[in-house]
C-alpha cells in the first residue's frame, strides 16, 4: 500500500475546503465528529457520514494532528491577552473587591512571582550556583 503524502501546514490550508477546516477545528473540541459536522455546516442528515469520510482522508488527520496540540492558538489565547484581561478588572471602577483581588492573584502566579525558592539537595541544601534570589 502506497504511503499518503505528507503536506505542509500551508499545503493543507490551501488543499481542504472551508468546510473541512471547519470540521477539524471543530473536531479538536469535544472529538465529536457529527458535532463536528454539524457544526462545519454539513447536513445534519449526512453528519455521520460525512465525518466518517473526512476522518478517513489523510490530508484531513494531517491537518488535524497540526492543529490539535496549539489550543491556545485555536482559541486566540496568549499570555498577553490573560494579563490585558486581568489588568482590564484591576482597572475598572465598578469591579468588587473581591474580583480585584482574584485578578491580582491569579496574575502574580501567572508572572511566577509565588515560585518557591530553589534548592539544591544534592549540595546539603545549599543554594544553585548561578541563581540569585532577593533576601
Amino acid at each position: 500500500m502506497e504511503e499518503p503524502k505528507v503536506y505542509t501546514l500551508e499545503e493543507l490550508k490551501e488543499k481542504l475546503t472551508e468546510k473541512e477546516k471547519n470540521f477539524c477545528h471543530e473536531y479538536i473540541i469535544k472529538w465529536n465528529g457529527a458535532d463536528a459536522a454539524r457544526k462545519a455546516g454539513y447536513s445534519e442528515n449526512s453528519d455521520r457520514n460525512i465525518a466518517s469520510e473526512n476522518l478517513t482522508k489523510p490530508y484531513i488527520q494531517q491537518y488535524i494532528d497540526f492543529i490539535k496540540n496549539d489550543y491556545e492558538k485555536e482559541a486566540s489565547i496568549t499570555k498577553l491577552s490573560q494579563i490585558k484581561g486581568f489588568q482590564d478588572i484591576l482597572d475598572k471602577d465598578e469591579a468588587s473587591y473581591r474580583d480585584k483581588i482574584s485578578a491580582r492573584v491569579e496574575l502574580n502566579k501567572m508572572l511566577g512571582y509565588y515560585e518557591p525558592e530553589k534548592i539544591d539537595l544534592s549540595n546539603n541544601g545549599g543554594k544553585i550556583k548561578g541563581i540569585t534570589f532577593d533576601e
